[in-house]
């Protein structure tokens, strides 16, 4: 091997493993036969199932349905890092690079709960540990007085990564300039993607399919990004919004920061993005949504948008955009290679489903939502 050419990646031993845990993962008749359970009932059909261990240490601990989510949280947290395990040599590193992005989510939730003031009490719960982010380090970034103290922390202990810790340092001044949260969690995010697309690259072609899905997801919160800042344009202004093609002729000028903040939050977008950002000041939904599906490779998005450009509602949008990606990578459990990154992809993303599903039947179980809702709102596999 040449310093010019990759290290193979060797996924099959992995895989192997990966394929006997497939088997315990919730199916269809698991969530059917949950649906509608009480608290007490949900946890203990669980404790039958692989979240066994996670619901028995939740139990003796916490109270109400905080003990279901501290059981799935801290079963995905483990089912995670075990993925992660299975591999060795670049097939690892690259599997690594995959779930980094929770590391990066970990660091935001840190940034917001810093931010907003919350407790350390408020914001661990949220953690996910999957990588260098623990439950110890995340709980002292949390419970530092000030939010320039948990960037230092942070920075300091090269959290996540060394380059992300580097983001995160060179988006702080502006920060204290602005206090614009968005565009903080923004530079950080998108510093994170690029390195992990440059590490990808280097890889080759063991690591394309998941170069490709992170690419799609990117793609996907670019767009969400330019028609969110889109409607903040449009109330900003006190323009109506409307799907028809004279019910927005003019938005009116733009309130001041707004184009920089455009420019800060849509850089290195998409090009769907791109024509979004030119896009709002003057044209309607409908406008906006035919100008994005006229690029090429939009297909996938022509649903979600033509919905969005009838009703406007960014929320349901979000929804479709992300059970579009989640459905398509759980389908690499059927079309992918399996001796490829699809079959760990497809296992992390169905893992993250299925504690997503669970939360949803906590809220059934608690009587926050009907269960016809809840079964609606389930990605099952």
């Amino acid at each position: 091997m040449t310093d010019h050419e990759p290290e193979t990646a060797d996924y099959v031993y992995g895989n192997t493993r990966v394929r006997a845990r497939k088997a315990a993962l919730l199916a269809g008749s698991d969530y059917e036969a949950l649906i509608g359970l009480d608290l007490d009932g949900l946890l203990g059909a669980l404790a039958g199932t692989a979240y066994r261990s996670e619901v028995e240490a939740a139990l003796p601990r916490f109270h109400g349905v905080r003990r279901l989510h501290e059981a799935v949280r801290s079963h995905l947290g483990r089912s995670l890092r075990e993925l992660a395990r299975f591999y060795s040599g670049a097939a690892r590193q690259i599997v690594e690079e995959m779930l980094s992005s929770w590391d990066v989510r970990n660091a935001v939730t840190l940034l917001r709960g810093q931010a907003a003031g919350a407790s350390a009490d408020d914001v661990v719960p949220l953690i996910v540990p999957v990588g260098r982010i623990d439950e110890v380090s995340a709980r002292e970034v949390a419970r530092q007085p000030e939010f320039a103290a948990a960037i230092d922390l942070l920075v300091a202990w090269q959290l996540p990564t060394p380059e992300d810790a580097r983001a995160i340092a060179n988006a702080w001044p502006e920060y204290e300039r602005s206090a614009d949260l968005a565009i903080f969690e923004h530079a950080v995010v998108s510093a994170h993607a690029e390195r992990v697309s440059a590490a990808l690259r280097r890889f080759g072609s063991g690591a394309e399919p998941l170069a490709v899905a992170l690419r799609e997801e990117n793609d996907d919160l670019s767009v969400l990004t330019a028609l969110r800042l889109r409607e903040a344009v449009l109330v900003s202004t006190g323009a109506q919004d409307s799907g028809s093609p004279s019910g927005l002729s003019a938005a009116g000028t733009a309130p001041q920061g707004s184009e920089a903040a455009a420019q800060a939050l849509l850089s290195g977008a998409s090009a769907a993005a791109e024509v979004l950002a030119g896009a709002f000041f003057g044209l309607t939904r409908g406008e906006v949504a035919a100008s994005v599906l006229a690029l090429p490779r939009t297909d996938r998005w022509q649903r979600p948008l033509q919905q969005w450009a009838r009703t406007g509602d960014l929320v349901a949008l979000q929804d479709e955009l992300e059970r579009s990606r989640v459905s398509r990578r759980l389908r690499r459990f059927l079309t992918g290679d399996p001796l490829g990154i699809d079959m760990p992809m497809a296992f992390a993303t169905a893992k993250e489903t299925e504690a997503r599903n669970l939360r949803i039947l906590g809220e059934v179980a608690v009587g926050g939502v009907d269960a016809d809702v809840a079964r609606a709102r389930l990605v099952v596999p």
